[in-house]
């Protein structure tokens, strides 16, 4: 994939397989609502350099004071190296090799909490709990544009992401340059395309008697084929909304 900025200062144009496409990289917000009494739960505003870099993430949480504010730094060739959070040293990524080594940074002192691993650009082994001396590991397969099709472990599979709309830009692909931090709280690396249906496979065990569960995704975009909301999923309570434009 490579990466050159266009004629539009808001976007980018990405060309791979699937042609050249224009990725708008504007600002924009997530939000997490109440379905049922469309009361925001809490929201997350991005803001990204001329490279469609993202320099920074304001979050706002409606119900407790865990808030914060985020800045992200890069080396010379592109790769985010930092994270400060109020200021403050919060995230340190290290490469060696293929491998990203992430340490967290508190006042007193620093340790690691995850490993990554990269295959033709892709993130394929997440393992993470280093801090507990209990690690996870996570695999993931693609497709032959870089969509996750496949979640395991080295025992079984977890989830499957089926029928991708190759027309529908995931909304969270414009953070991709910070894939590494996005991973720690999503536990999935970033698509290209938005999936219709998670099928999820039993997790309790080795006991796989328990019939698969199938979740459709269901997306609302604006006159620029933009996602503005997400629904359906694993839960029917939540709803993600997307607003652009905020300059």
């Amino acid at each position: 994939m490579f990466l050159f900025i266009s004629c539009n200062e808001n976007t980018i144009d990405i060309s791979d397989s699937t042609g050249s496409i224009n990725i708008d990289v504007s600002d924009f917000k997530y939000a997490l609502t109440n379905n049922q009494n469309n009361d925001t739960i809490y929201t997350f505003t991005y803001d990204f350099d001329g490279d469609g870099k993202l320099i920074s993430e304001t979050y706002f949480n409606y119900f407790n004071q865990n808030n914060y504010f985020s800045q992200f730094l890069y080396d010379n060739i592109g790769r985010l190296t930092d994270e400060y959070r109020d200021g403050k040293l919060f995230t340190k990524i290290l490469y060696i090799n293929d491998i990203l080594e992430i340490y967290r940074y508190s006042d007193t002192n620093s340790f690691k909490i995850a490993e990554i691993k990269y295959e033709n650009k892709n993130l394929v082994r997440f393992t993470y709990g280093f801090e507990n001396n209990n690690t996870y590991t996570l695999s993931f397969d693609f497709d032959s544009e870089g969509d996750v099709i496949l979640k395991r472990t080295e025992e079984k599979t977890l989830e499957e992401y089926l029928e991708y709309n190759k027309k529908l830009i995931n909304p969270f692909f414009r953070l991709k340059s910070i894939e590494a931090l996005f991973i720690l709280r999503n536990y999935i690396p970033i698509s290209k395309y938005v999936y219709k249906t998670n099928q999820v496979y039993p997790t309790v065990g080795d006991d796989y008697s328990t019939s698969m569960q199938y979740y459709d995704l269901y997306y609302e975009t604006d006159e620029n084929f933009r996602i503005i909301k997400i629904t359906g999923g694993q839960s029917l309570i939540y709803a993600e909304l997307f607003k652009y434009d905020l300059k």
